[in-house]
């Protein structure tokens, strides 16, 4: 683990493991705090070239710090 790391770690207030990406994606209130640290809002996005909308849906993240 590098320095960075460390002293983000050791600058946090609280630190909760969730679970496993099952236990996470199926229990409601688990999600709901994955949800309020990880935005999966999708996105629209413009591509300034062409003027195309695509659509961004952020992926679901694992076994990161959020």
């Amino acid at each position: 683990m590098g320095q960075q790391c460390r002293d983000t770690l050791a600058s946090l207030e609280h630190l909760e493991v969730l679970g496993t990406y099952e236990q996470v994606f199926s229990d409601p209130g688990k999600l709901k705090k994955y949800n309020s640290v990880y935005d999966r809002t999708p996105q629209e996005i413009i591509c300034p070239e062409t003027g195309e909308v695509s659509l961004y849906i952020p992926p679901d993240k694992f076994c990161v710090f959020c």
